[in-house]
Formats: C-alpha cells, sequence, structure tokens
C-alpha cells in the first residue's frame, strides 16, 4: 500500500493516545495539531474513550481502534505510552509499526526498538530545591515524597538529599514523610512536622496536590507562606493558576514535547541519526509560594462562572441526547437512527464527522437481522483474535450530511476520500465504536482545536454506542418475534412484515415472483406416526428452502404447512421453476435415505409479474394460490406413499 504522502508535500503522522476528552490528552492533542503546519506534517489522531485500565472485554473493543491503522501508509506513528494503563497497548502499536518498517516514537514510556522521548523531572526537581536552599538560604528543610516505591518519587527524593548534601546540610530523617502524592496523607505529614520545637523553614512537596493542601493547611492555623514556611510543588497542575500564592513548582512544557516530536519524527523519516532517548526537562516555574515572584492568580470565580456556563450547555447537550435515545425507539430501519444524529452533532463544532462500520456488521444490522446469539458469537471470535490480526476493517460510511449514502472504503481510506480530505485539513480525529467488547467500526471527526467540544464529542459517542446496542439488542428481540421457531423462516407476521416493507412509500418492483408451498398429508403423518415426525417434515421443507433462496429472497412458513418464497429476480418463472426443482430434488435425496416409514410431498404454485405495485402484488398471491390449488388437485386422490 502507498503511503498517505506520495507525491504530497507534506508527511502523515499516526498520533496514538488514550482518553482524548481528559484536559492533560486534550492539550496534548492541541499543540500537535498547533505546530502540524508549521513542520509540515498531518496528524492521523487515534484515541480510545478509557485508558485501558481495566483489560477487561470493553477495553479490548476499543483498543481496536487502533487495528484501523495501516502501518505502511504512515510515515511515523507516535504513541503517548504512558496514557495507556495497560503497557502491551503501546507495544503491540510499536511492534505492527517496525514490522510495516515505519519509524515510531514513543513519550513518556521507553519502548525497545522505538526512539523515546522522556521526561527529566529529577534535573528540575533538584533545581527547586537549590532555590530554596542556596538561593533562600533556608537549613531547616523538610520534605513530602510521594510513595516510597515509585521511581517518581525516588528520583526526587535523591535530588533533595544530594542538594542537603552538597550544601553541608545534614540529612534528618525526621524532616522527610510520605504523603503518596494526595493531599490527605500529606497533612498526615505535616501534622508530625508541626509538633517540632521549631517550624521548618520550607517544606519541599514532590507534587502541586501535597503543596496546595500544606498551603491551606498552614493558612488555616495562622502561619504565613511564604513569610514562615515556604512551600513548593512540582507538576503544575491545572487548579495552581487559582491558588494565592502561586507556587514555586515544575510544568509539563507540552510545547516543548510536540515540538520535539515533530523534529524526531521528520529526522526519522529523511534517515538521520537520532539519539535513542531524547530528555525533555520540565520546565521550572518561579512562584511566590518561596518569596519570589507575585505571578498572576487566575480568578477563581471568573473560573466557576466559566464552568457553570459550560456545565449549562453540557445539560443542555445532555437533553438532546435523551431526545436522540427517545427517537431512535422510534426508528424502524438502522439508517433512520443514523440520520438521527445529524441534528445532535453540530453542538460538538466539529467541521465534518463520519459513522463508519465494519461491512459484515453493517450489512446485518441494517438489514434489521441482527442475533443476540450472533453478538455474542461475534464478542467471543473478537477475544480470541490477536489486535496485530485484526487488519484494516472494510467500512460502510454514513456521512452526516446524507444518512442514505453508504459505500465500502478502500484499504486504508479510513474515511472516504481521504486524500482529499487531508488536502484542506492538518488533523482528523477517530475513535472506536464499540459495543460492549464488539468493535463494530469508527467515528472520525475533521476539528477546530479552538472550537471542538472534546467533552461533547466524548458524551456523543457514549451515546452513539447506546442507541446502536439498543436498537441491536430491539432487532434481536423483534427477530423472535417474526421468526418460525421451528424453521427459522420468517413467520406469517413477519412475511407481511417483509412485504410491507417492500411497498413503502408506494414502491414499485420492476420483478417480483411469488412461490407458494404445501405439505401434502401432512395431518395424516401427524396422525399416524406422531407429531414429532409432522415437525421433522416442517424442518426438513424449511431447510430445503433456506438452502434454494439467495439471500435477498423472502422465505416463510405462512402456516401450519403452507410456505411461501418471494424473489425479484428478473428471470422470474425461470427462477422460481429453478428454486422448486432444487427444493424437490433435496426432498427426492431425504426420502430416499430418511429410513422414515413414510415420504415428504408437497404441492406448488407461482405467479410473476413486472412493475408490481401492491395490488399487483395482492393480485399475484391469489393467482399462486389458485396455481397452488390446481397443482394439488392432482394429488389429492393419491394416497400416501409409505417407504416399505
Amino acid at each position: 500500500m502507498k503511503k498517505y504522502s506520495q507525491n504530497k508535500n507534506y508527511k502523515v503522522i499516526a498520533y496514538c493516545i488514550s482518553r482524548f476528552h481528559r484536559k492533560e490528552q486534550n492539550e496534548s492533542i492541541a499543540y500537535m495539531c498547533k505546530y502540524a503546519e508549521e513542520y509540515g506534517c498531518k496528524v492521523l489522531v487515534f484515541s480510545t474513550l478509557t485508558d485501558l485500565y481495566f483489560d477487561d472485554i470493553n477495553d479490548y473493543g476499543e483498543k481496536q481502534i487502533f487495528s484501523l491503522m495501516q502501518m505502511e501508509a504512515f510515515d511515523a506513528v507516535v504513541i503517548m505510552a504512558e496514557t495507556f494503563k495497560k503497557v502491551d497497548v503501546g507495544r503491540e502499536i510499536a511492534d505492527r509499526a517496525i514490522a510495516a518498517g515505519v519509524p515510531v516514537i514513543s513519550v513518556d514510556r521507553q519502548m525497545e526498538g522505538c526512539v523515546s522521548i522522556d521526561y527529566n523531572y529529577g534535573e528540575t526537581f533538584e533545581k527547586i530545591v537549590r532555590h530554596i536552599v542556596e538561593d533562600h538560604g533556608c537549613r531547616r528543610v523538610n520534605y513530602i515524597g510521594g510513595d516510597r516505591n515509585s521511581k517518581f518519587s525516588k528520583e526526587r527524593f535523591n535530588a533533595y538529599r544530594k542538594v542537603l548534601e552538597e550544601n553541608n546540610i545534614p540529612f534528618e530523617e525526621k524532616r522527610t514523610g510520605y504523603g503518596n502524592f494526595r493531599d490527605d496523607e500529606a497533612l498526615e505529614v505535616l501534622e508530625e512536622f508541626l509538633k517540632e520545637e521549631e517550624l521548618p523553614e520550607a517544606i519541599i512537596c514532590a507534587n502541586d496536590t501535597m503543596a496546595v493542601a500544606v498551603c491551606a493547611k498552614l493558612k488555616s492555623l495562622g502561619i504565613k507562606v511564604p513569610e514562615d514556611i515556604k512551600v513548593t510543588g512540582f507538576d503544575g497542575v491545572e487548579y495552581e493558576k487559582y491558588h494565592d500564592p502561586r507556587l514555586t513548582t515544575a510544568v509539563y512544557d507540552r510545547e516543548k514535547t510536540a515540538r520535539t516530536i515533530y523534529e524526531t519524527a521528520l529526522k526519522l523519516i529523511s534517515k538521520e541519526k537520532t539519539e535513542p532517548i531524547i530528555w525533555i526537562p520540565y520546565k521550572y516555574q518561579e512562584g511566590h509560594s518561596c518569596g519570589c515572584v507575585h505571578n498572576h492568580v487566575h480568578s477563581a470565580i471568573e473560573r466557576l462562572f466559566e464552568l457553570q456556563i459550560r456545565q449549562g450547555t453540557l445539560e443542555d447537550f445532555y437533553q438532546e441526547a435523551v431526545n436522540m435515545s427517545s427517537g431512535a425507539n422510534k426508528c424502524e430501519d438502522f439508517p433512520a437512527l443514523l440520520r438521527l444524529t445529524d441534528r445532535w452533532v453540530e453542538h460538538l463544532h466539529c467541521k465534518e464527522y463520519w459513522l463508519c462500520f465494519k461491512e459484515d456488521i453493517w450489512s446485518k444490522i441494517v438489514k434489521g437481522e441482527p442475533s443476540e446469539l450472533e453478538f455474542e458469537n461475534n464478542k467471543k471470535a473478537a477475544e480470541q483474535k490477536k489486535l496485530s490480526e485484526s487488519g484494516l476493517i472494510a467500512a460502510s460510511h454514513v456521512p452526516g450530511q446524507n444518512g442514505n449514502d453508504t459505500r465500502i472504503l478502500s484499504k486504508g481510506e479510513l474515511v472516504p476520500g481521504l486524500s482529499k480530505v487531508l488536502e484542506k485539513e492538518n488533523q482528523i480525529m477517530f475513535v472506536p465504536i464499540n459495543l460492549q467488547g464488539l468493535f463494530v467500526g469508527h467515528m472520525a471527526v475533521t476539528f477546530s482545536v479552538e472550537e471542538t467540544r472534546f467533552d461533547f464529542l466524548n458524551t456523543f459517542c457514549i451515546n452513539c454506542r447506546s442507541i446502536i446496542e439498543s436498537y441491536w439488542s430491539r432487532s434481536a428481540q423483534e427477530q423472535l418475534m417474526i421468526r418460525d421457531e421451528m424453521t427459522n423462516l420468517y413467520n406469517e407476521k413477519g412475511y407481511k412484515k417483509k412485504v410491507k416493507k417492500l411497498f413503502a412509500g408506494d414502491a414499485v418492483l420492476p420483478h417480483m415472483t411469488i412461490i407458494l408451498l404445501d405439505i401434502d398429508n401432512l395431518k395424516m403423518i401427524n396422525d399416524s406416526n406422531g407429531h414429532a415426525e409432522g415437525d421433522n417434515v416442517i424442518k426438513q421443507l424449511g431447510k430445503f428452502m433456506m438452502q434454494a433462496a439467495d439471500e435477498d429472497e423472502i422465505c416463510a412458513r405462512i402456516g401450519g404447512d403452507e410456505f411461501a418464497i418471494i424473489t425479484m429476480s428478473e428471470q422470474g418463472r425461470a427462477r422460481a421453476q429453478e428454486l422448486l426443482d432444487y427444493i424437490e430434488r433435496r426432498i427426492m435425496d431425504y426420502n430416499m435415505v430418511s429410513g422414515k416409514p413414510y415420504e415428504i410431498q408437497i404441492s406448488k404454485g407461482y405467479y410473476s409479474g413486472e412493475n408490481v405495485d401492491w395490488l399487483d402484488y395482492q393480485m399475484l398471491s391469489s393467482q399462486a394460490d389458485k396455481e397452488i390449488y390446481l397443482d394439488k388437485q392432482r394429488y389429492k386422490s393419491q394416497p400416501l406413499r409409505y417407504n416399505l
């Protein structure tokens, strides 16, 4: 398969991440999109709705979004490995890309065979400790770490010890404690610190969450920060911006990360040598919690007001979701169900969106013929199939602008006219449509980082999944109601429903042939051999009909011993005779080897028409009924034939 960038003036990067709607991931995606054009790249974002923490059947369905990626079509693959709680996911993606000869960049987790972009936490944490000890001259410096076994906590603790030793400050066990990166446990450590005769001059915290909690507690006790005790944090969490005093801390440099990803990817694509591990330091940020810079404290009230407005629009969106779910219950077919999403998707502020399905799943759902058993079988098959074997999906496309338009996507196309879409857009996102662990397809959107509501998109995906699951379940229940339990042919109700659907909207069919069949002497078989034998005759005829008919031909048991086949073949009478010949040959074969004390015999009749409307159908049905009556009369006087 050729690369998406072949004969183009841009490179195409696959960007794999989890939970696109979370703030941290959303910001990472935003920076990748922000600099895409500057570096001459297009970004295809593949994301799950979960972080794959539970590694259950639902997570299995979610991670199948990465099976869409036809690796050789990309110029480079970027894996935001730390966002996946199941480590194997990043490894599986990387192995497939490496096998296709595509360079792979792993971010925040080192993986064999990949160029890794990792973060140097210790260097920046050491700078914070040095600032407290060397710039402020503090000697009684306490430390609240994360957990004892975490590599991040150990790295930060070692930096703390190193600075103390280099400044001839003796290490004292009583001045250290572990808050496990949690605010409540950090306060327990602080309580022990405050029992000492002298207050510490500074408290170094291993993350911002603990630092904010410590500042608040000290303030409640009348101890001023930074005048009485200096406090520092690490990580640069969002709510630090609203904390007074602003913390001296270190923040994740998303801009530097995005630029490093592009610079590294372009080097790898050009076959230039690069370091196997590229280190990015956290960005040092001085604040007033140590007595230095009076950083701007963002207004918490304004932020709260902004969140209230956002929550209000989200509640309106939830109401739309409820309305869509209610409307879904009234949809008679799957395309109509999907058209419901058109109005709803406007709230996402996406430029374009597509719903794409695995071709085999689409075929079953759109025909309204899924079954719960089939659903479970598909799930079991999915569980047994490895991600690396999944390959690219052949999908049907349902564009938001016209739910009736469906087509098969070519290998690696992902959305209709992908090449043309990439000409005008720098980024496309792909998320899975996963039904209880069964990956049925994907949703794709082109989006604006500034306008698109990723929280809405997440809700939209979840609700789409919910209404499709509901439709599948409802269709499966309807199948039970319209299928004959003994033969699995349509029953009378199902037959009438299928016929009614054929003539929906005053449709006129170019060709139609109605074939009627009747089992001869079924009552005598029941009376002489028992109802089990009569049931066997019914089942055998039903089986032969199903074997004879094509997928688009309607087979039904419309009465106790009455059966029907409808074909729209333009051959009409010839096709009817072909079907009947096949069925009669199978009956003859069965009679010869069955060992039963009776033979199966049938009467049959058929009638064909062209340009058939509803009234014509009723006429064809009546004529076919007359034909079967005449055929039955020829055998009525004959006795029941028994096998000897």
